[in-house]
């Protein structure tokens, strides 16, 4: 008999003890879990870091690409437009000197007339010269001595002093053919310097303006070809920065599978007030294509214009805040609730402003902070959540501080 009592408490002892090995062997595996769960979060965000300082530093380069181009491309067209006025000024002024060209023969054949004229008139000054002066060689006695009558003299004195006229006429209009001569050529010589001039320095302006196309155009190319690589690098960056993320959701859904319903407070509508008045939901919970990033949206967003005021949905304390930049939440808030005696979390994001911070208690409908559109924000919004008390953590997320957890569907506590 007290063989078999002995037999029956080495049984039980051992069940005892082979129960208590599993269940340090399951706590050793759960805790072994957490640890790889959270390692894998830490290696995530911290490549997440170096994605996103890459992808700020191509976003920079890329936008300075685009206004590079969109400058140079305003220089090409006003170069080519200033050839274009060059080019229509060259063919006016070889117009004009074509058309100089036919004045210059004109005048040219004009002079050579004036010329024959004044050799003409030269041949005839000096046969009226000679007789004029054969005339005054014979002498006005001589005349008197061979004309019986005093008219032949009197008329000998009258065709000499016609003789004098016409020289003295025929002298002033050489005179005058010359001086006018003279300054058809100066005006036309002036003419033509002046065209040559201006030729010439639209010639050096064509050539300079071509030149300087040329190379804003090359210019304007390259441009073209940097935008192009660094859009690509910034788009395999992107596509990278979905993978990371697209993990640590991965990683969130590890910790709702441990998310115990029964740690919070049982969900029913009205138990939570809404963040904002006249609510307008622009993005429910759950899976979503809205986004390249994300393929299940964790929260639940309220369009409102910025400046909108945003209300605690429940008496709490604010357990967390950060500011994550241009990244995830931006500037955001977290406030734990007790109710019934169990506990949950909501969080706030995008917000343009904060007016509580950690530590602060609040009641119901108490103002926190305004609408915004910080961080990764494509309109002002307020991103809501819930979270479960018990599964939530602030995980540093590219420098920043990034609420991460086991989260619910809002709506279930809203409606």
């Amino acid at each position: 008999m007290r063989k078999k009592y002995t037999q029956k408490f080495f049984n039980k002892t051992f069940i005892f003890v082979l129960f208590l090995a599993c269940f340090q062997g399951g706590m050793i595996s759960f805790v072994q879990a957490e640890e790889t769960i959270t390692e894998k979060l830490d290696d995530a965000n911290e490549e997440l870091k170096g994605l996103n300082e890459k992808k700020e530093s191509y976003s920079k380069i890329l936008n300075l690409k685009i206004k590079q181009e969109q400058i140079v491309s305003s220089q090409v067209k006003s170069l080519q437009n200033q050839v274009d006025t060059v080019e229509k000024n060259i063919q006016e002024n070889e117009e004009a000197a074509n058309r100089l060209g036919r004045e210059a023969e004109s005048l040219i054949q004009d002079i050579q007339r004036k010329e024959l004229l004044i050799t003409v008139q030269k041949i005839a000054l000096s046969s009226l010269m000679r007789d004029y002066y054969d005339k005054k060689k014979s002498g006005f006695s001589g005349a008197l001595l061979a004309n019986a009558s005093g008219e032949s003299i009197f008329s000998s004195q009258d065709r000499t002093s016609q003789l004098q006229e016409r020289v003295i006429k025929i002298l002033e209009e050489i005179k005058v053919t010359k001086v006018t001569l003279e300054e058809e050529k100066k005006e036309l010589d002036s003419k033509k310097i002046d065209l040559e001039n201006v030729v010439t320095r639209l010639e050096k302006q064509g050539v300079y303006l071509e030149g300087a196309t040329q190379e804003k155009e090359k210019i304007l190319q390259e441009t073209k070809q940097e935008k192009g690589k660094y859009a690509w690098r910034l788009n395999n960056v992107e596509e990278k920065i979905k993978e990371i993320e697209q993990e640590i959701a991965a990683i969130e859904a590890a910790k709702i599978n441990g998310l115990d319903l029964s740690s919070m407070p049982f969900a029913k509508k009205g138990l939570l007030s809404y963040p904002v008045k006249s609510p307008r939901i622009t993005q429910s919970y759950g899976k979503t294509t809205f986004t390249r990033w994300y393929t299940f949206h964790n929260g639940v967003d309220f369009g409102a214009s910025t400046g909108t005021p945003v209300y605690s949905v429940a008496d709490g304390k604010v357990i967390a805040d950060g500011d994550s930049g241009n990244f995830a939440y931006g500037k955001w808030i977290a406030i734990e609730h007790e109710i019934d005696g169990k506990k949950l979390v909501t969080i706030y994001g995008h917000l343009s402003k904060k007016r509580v911070g950690k530590g602060a208690s609040l009641k119901e409908n108490d103002q926190i902070g305004s609408v915004g559109s910080t961080g990764y924000s494509t309109g002002p919004h307020l991103h809501f959540g819930v979270y479960s008390a018990s599964q939530f953590e602030i995980s540093t997320v590219n420098g920043e501080k990034i609420p991460t957890g086991a989260h619910v569907n809002p709506m279930k506590y809203l409606e």
